[in-house]
């Protein structure tokens, strides 16, 4: 880029427990850690691995080398982002409310008693600033509209100069910077993103380092490629394709899987009206279930529930069966003749 920028390295935290062993999770949180799982052995590993990748990542790119590492305030994306200090050479994490963009977080506030500074076990010898940065105020405030977290991280990013910067966040805000850039949703743990940050503009480009810098692109647009198969588990499974709302009753759009009232302005969708699948299915925290995300005609949009959908029927199948409804009579008629 040929003005000053930063480069952001978003990462998603590690494996957490409560999702790889429920019953040891069940046996060791209380009532202040419910919403605070710790990483896993593996999570650890998995983190070490992701910085090793992201060092081999910048050198081969020649991007600007780490100097500073920040974390939501919770031990699963803390101890991811101590676990990547110790293999980029950063000796101390730095909070920040504005990467506490998970379901609970938006719930519960961002300052809110489940999160408190970090214990020895979690930095494993790092260090770790207290209280974290940012107004937690502001950043609630932020996390109810659509593209908070990306404001988040652009505040974050307009601090630093031509360096790079890593990120520890959750899946939610992972998921909402990429369907900012017109990108489909995932969930790997640890799963690494580039972002440069142009001081001049105040905008976030998405950079995919394994190209040339000049193909990187603001807003790319999602594939507009359809499915013709009409069997809902293979059009979830593709996480693509045209579904219809089914029942009586008209659904609006989450922003956030999993979090009540942070609904999709505009975003309802009415029974029977046909919506592209944009995501394969996604778990949401808490008892809500699987979501997608959708996209209506009018190009507003957001999160649904699995159950609330059924296989869309296509234009060509309508005509078929208008054309089958059309030649029986006249077959008929031909045979009578």
């Amino acid at each position: 880029m040929g003005r000053k920028a930063t480069l952001v390295v978003l990462v998603r935290h590690g494996e957490r427990l409560d999702e790889a062993d429920r019953f040891a999770w069940q046996q060791m949180r209380t009532h202040e850690t419910q919403y605070d799982p710790p990483l896993t052995k593996t999570g650890y590993k998995q983190s070490s691995l992701a910085a090793k990748k992201v060092l081999q990542q910048l050198a081969n790119s020649g991007a600007p080398p780490v100097t500073t590492i920040y974390s939501s305030p919770t031990a699963r994306t803390l101890g991811t982002a101590a676990a990547m200090a110790q293999e980029v050479g950063v000796s101390r994490v730095l909070p920040a409310y504005g990467l506490n963009c998970c379901a609970a977080a938006k719930m519960t506030g961002v300052a809110s008693k489940y999160w408190g500074p970090p214990t020895e076990a979690t930095m494993r010898g790092v260090a770790c600033s207290w209280p974290p940065l940012q107004d937690a105020k502001e950043v609630n405030q932020r996390n109810r509209s659509e593209r908070g977290f990306v404001q988040s991280l652009q505040e974050l990013a307009s601090a630093h100069g031509e360096e790079s910067v890593i990120m520890v966040s959750h899946r939610e805000g992972i998921w909402e910077v990429l369907q900012h850039f017109g990108r489909r949703p995932h969930k790997e743990y640890c799963s690494t993103h580039y972002l440069w940050y142009d001081h001049d503009s105040q905008k976030l480009t998405l950079w995919d380092p394994d190209k040339d810098p000049a193909e990187s692109d603001a807003a790319g647009p999602r594939s507009g490629a359809k499915t013709a198969t009409t069997d809902l588990g293979a059009i979830l499974a593709k996480g693509q394709g045209r579904l219809a709302l089914k029942g009586t009753h008209g659904r609006k759009l989450w922003q956030t899987p999993g979090v009540r009232d942070l609904w999709v302005e505009g975003g309802e969708i009415h029974p029977g009206e046909v919506i592209e699948l944009c995501s394969s299915p996604q778990a949401s925290e808490g008892d809500e279930g699987d979501f997608v995300l959708v996209r209506k005609e009018n190009g507003i949009e957001g999160w649904t529930k699995v159950r609330n959908l059924s296989s869309a029927v296509l234009p060509e199948a309508i005509e078929c069966r208008r054309m089958a409804g059309r030649m029986v009579p006249e077959a008929l008629k031909a045979l009578a003749n």
